[in-house]
């Protein structure tokens, strides 16, 4: 690829990156305004309960999560982004089937 073509195509691609920060950074930033608080909310999930970041059911959940902050953002009245409400649901049940193949793959403790 040419310098031309490249910077073109780089271009291109911070383009729709602002486009997605623009649309869901109210999702990010819910009614406190702060991009970052879902990430602080997890962490400190995820500290508080102690849990192990290496283990895949604790993966799965920061994913789970992510969506149910979502969620929350949505009823607590910041309008839908590119994904509709009811995928996140779909996405939330979907995890908890996946959590519960993992917890039987592992066998319950």
């Amino acid at each position: 690829m040419e310098s031309k073509d490249f910077m073109e195509a780089r271009e291109e691609l911070e383009r729709r990156c602002l486009g997605v920060l623009e649309d869901r950074g109210p999702q990010y930033a819910g009614p406190e305004k702060d991009r970052l608080a879902n990430f602080r909310l997890i962490a400190g999930l995820l500290g508080n309960f102690r849990v192990n970041p290496a283990d895949p059911k604790v993966v799965l959940m920061v994913y789970m999560l992510k969506h149910i902050c979502s969620v929350l953002s949505y009823l607590g009245g910041t309008p839908e982004g590119q994904e509709a409400i009811e995928g996140r649901l779909v996405d939330i049940r979907n995890y908890v089937d996946l959590l519960y193949a993992l917890l039987d793959e592992g066998g319950r403790e």
